[in-house]
């Protein structure tokens, strides 16, 4: 019988000990029979860490690393991967719990569809028949060939929130024209943990509006920023400004939200500092980042 190919699964967690335990149980029921799991801890401080280290520190099939400083989503994902050593790589959320046939479901995906690099699978939350991603890409079940990363990887710039840090990659991939692939018989129960608190509010807007920065124009995002802190409204004149706006607008709307001891001044400027200065500097960078990584697979390939 042909040997199946290793797969690595990725499990990034952060003071849910309980689901995490639970997402380890179906991880260890899984119908296949190569795989490891590498858990990666986020500054945890609930138990997670000594739970990990004594119940599978001495389990071959499990790396456990330990993280000590809240950096980013994205850079968890990138730590996992540097820790794994299989041939494609799967990340799971630690709220997710896996269908038993759903990593050889992706297995075969990758084997029956050769030019394929990336396959999403199908979310449900507990008790329901009606899927909650319905196609998209997202990384509560994603898997990658570990090929891919040699050219590219999550950018832990996306430092505002814990949302968009896999859409980003997708949609890089997308732009370079690799084949992605969605599959809905590879899937996961996502029995939703609440969020970690954290000491800043989460806004996703601005990894929005930083990953779609890195390939738009400077004069088209600044002026969006003039258009609406202006008009207060969000822009019609091209795809670009109108997105930017309408993020804006979203943002706005989230932030009216916050209590003002949460919105203070303090985080106002910050707020200011990050979307005429931080945001721009880093998007510009990270582009020029990625170009330069891959011309490098390039002139490999060549």
């Amino acid at each position: 019988m042909e040997k199946r190919p290793l797969v690595s699964i990725i499990i990034r967690t952060r003071n849910r000990q309980e689901k995490l335990k639970k997402c380890i149980a179906a991880l260890l029921r899984l119908d296949y029979p190569n795989y490891n799991i590498v858990c990666v801890t986020d500054n945890c401080s609930d138990g997670t860490v000594s739970y990990l280290d004594q119940t599978y520190g001495a389990d071959e099939r499990f790396t456990i690393v330990h993280n000590r400083k809240h950096i980013s989503s994205a850079y968890m994902y990138n730590l996992g991967i540097k820790h794994s050593t299989g041939d494609i790589v799967v990340f799971i959320d630690d709220d997710a719990m896996a269908d038993k046939n759903c990593i050889r479901e992706i297995v075969d995906s990758f084997l029956n569809h050769p030019k394929v690099v990336c396959v999403g699978g199908a979310v449900y939350s507990p008790g329901s028949n009606k899927m909650d991603n319905e196609g998209l890409f997202i990384g509560c079940l994603l898997a990658f060939k570990r090929s891919i990363f040699e050219q590219f990887s999550f950018d832990e710039n996306l430092i505002y929130s814990h949302f968009h840090d896999e859409g980003d990659l997708i949609q890089r991939l997308r732009a370079e024209k690799y084949k992605l692939l969605f599959h809905d018989k590879a899937f996961v129960i996502h029995d939703r943990g609440a969020d970690p608190q954290d000491a800043s509010p989460e806004l996703p807007e601005l990894n929005h509006i930083y990953s779609r920065l890195k390939e738009s124009s400077l004069v088209k995002y600044y002026f969006s920023l003039l258009y609406y802190s202006l008009a207060g409204i969000w822009a019609w004149h091209s795809d670009t400004i109108r997105f930017f706006t309408r993020r804006l607008r979203v943002l706005s709307s989230r932030l009216s939200e916050f209590e003002p001891a949460v919105f203070n001044m303090r985080l106002k400027l910050r707020l200011i500092y990050i979307l005429l200065i931080e945001i721009p500097v880093k998007a510009k960078r990270r582009r020029v980042e990625e170009l330069k990584m891959r011309d490098r697979k390039v002139r490999e390939r060549d």
